[in-house]
């Protein structure tokens, strides 16, 4: 398949998962025959993923919608970490829209935010959001400094290679630092959309962190702000690992079935309970 290779396991043994539309286009995905990770592929080019970013036209009402959600979001983080996490010194937002989590997580002056994001729009919302954010496209930008805290919240199924990403960022990382990594809940949530590259379980996600480097601390699953029924999000927070992970947890069974006992289970909350799922959010930084 082109020489391509599974992100978490390196394996090269794919099988045909499932085919979505979008304008008239098949966009395939793939899922991985060691480590179930489900995939994009063809998956696009770095450059046609930042042209995609910054091409994205919203409506008025979509933004709206889509910066009271970001809001949401980082309010109720805060709150998940409140127990668990300090607050931080300095903080990395990897893919940070509009500035409201490393603004409500890092609050004051003395407090060091920077953010990366490649929508240039979301990039000067960001920068003005709260005094003293520094937001830059990607990590390229950043020549140096440690973060306490390091947060990659509905984005890490939108990057190229998000092991890359992961590894990376240890360097970035203070020697008591965290990263929080917070991804739709590939069983539940719909997830497979156009921008989407990735799809995670709780056991692929915990692959994923565990090959690059990541040891979990913990593993919530959750709907909020969605849902107060249904699992739609998987939120990790974890620490740098002393070694790199080789043994990885198996991945579920029959997957498929999963997915689509999810499916059924999040419309049938959907029409019992009401509620939704979050919009197209195709904002964000990209590797």
């Amino acid at each position: 398949m082109n020489g391509r290779k599974c992100d978490i396991c390196a394996g090269e043994r794919f099988s045909p998962f499932e085919t979505i539309q979008y304008r008239g286009m098949d966009i395939n995905y793939l899922i991985c025959d060691v480590c179930g990770l489900v995939f994009q592929h063809p998956s696009p080019s770095y450059q046609e993923i930042v042209f995609r970013v910054n091409a994205k036209r919203w409506t008025h009402d979509e933004r709206r919608r889509d910066y009271w959600i970001d809001y949401i979001r980082a309010e109720r983080m805060k709150k998940m970490l409140a127990q668990n996490v300090p607050p931080p010194r300095s903080i990395l937002d990897v893919g940070c829209r509009y500035g409201h989590l490393m603004s409500t997580l890092g609050p004051g002056a003395k407090t060091t935010r920077v953010g990366l994001e490649e929508n240039a729009n979301l990039r000067n919302i960001a920068q003005k959001y709260a005094v003293g954010n520094q937001v830059y496209p990607n990590l390229g930008y950043i020549k140096g400094g440690f973060f306490d805290l390091i947060t990659i919240t509905h984005n890490l199924e939108l990057l190229k290679k998000p092991s890359v990403t992961l590894y990376t960022l240890r360097r970035f990382t203070a020697p008591d630092g965290k990263l929080v990594v917070e991804t739709p809940n590939f069983l539940v949530h719909p997830s497979l959309r156009r921008d989407s590259l990735y799809a995670f379980t709780a056991e692929t996600l915990t692959n994923m962190l565990a090959v690059t480097g990541w040891e979990v601390i913990w593993l919530k699953r959750h709907g909020h702000p969605d849902h107060t029924k249904l699992d739609l999000y998987l939120t990790a927070l974890c620490r740098p690992a002393e070694r790199i992970a080789r043994r990885l947890v198996l991945p579920p069974g029959e997957i498929k079935k999963k997915r689509r006992f999810g499916q059924l289970k999040r419309l049938f909350a959907m029409t019992i309970y009401g509620g939704g799922t979050d919009v197209d959010t195709t904002g964000g930084y990209m590797v």
